[in-house]
């Protein structure tokens, strides 16, 4: 029988495990740990979310650090390591008002704002009977650093 060692063993189980669990109803593997998510609901309803489990409020104090102004979002969630945030705000807006407009407009104020600020991946979600969307992910440099 061939001698194998725990470095060796461990990635398999990973593999395999990985392969097994792969929704938000049983959890993802993110960087080699297991996720689970839970459903929450925001804005009377109007809004649910499956948020990782292991994300927590951010503290008031953090919030003032890494959102310096009066205009941030009002859900703001974290990772434990505090590198990782999920915030959320809710537009009001007419129905003449084009949201597109509007969301070209707050990233670009947030250009104005946060010199050296990265935009990734941008979607527009949008489904029969619910509230079209629009998600973009942003890097600022500089504040956990």
């Amino acid at each position: 029988m061939k001698n194998y060692y725990d470095k060796q063993i461990i990635p398999l189980k990973v593999r395999n495990s990985e392969a097994e669990a792969m929704s938000l109803d049983k959890g993802y593997y993110i960087e080699g740990r297991f996720e689970t998510f839970s459903k929450e609901q925001y804005f009377d309803d109007l809004l649910s979310i499956y948020i990782p489990e292991s994300f927590i409020d951010m503290p008031d104090e953090i919030k003032e650090i890494k959102y310096p102004t009066n205009f941030r979002p009002e859900i703001i969630k974290t990772n434990l390591a505090g590198d990782v945030n999920l915030s959320i705000s809710l537009l009001k807006v007419s129905e003449d008002t084009e949201v597109k407009t509007l969301v070209t407009d707050f990233k670009s104020l947030l250009s104005k704002a946060h010199n050296g600020i990265k935009f990734l991946e941008y979607d527009e979600l949008e489904k029969e009977g619910c509230v079209k969307m629009y998600c973009f992910d942003f890097i600022i440099p500089g504040i956990d650093a």
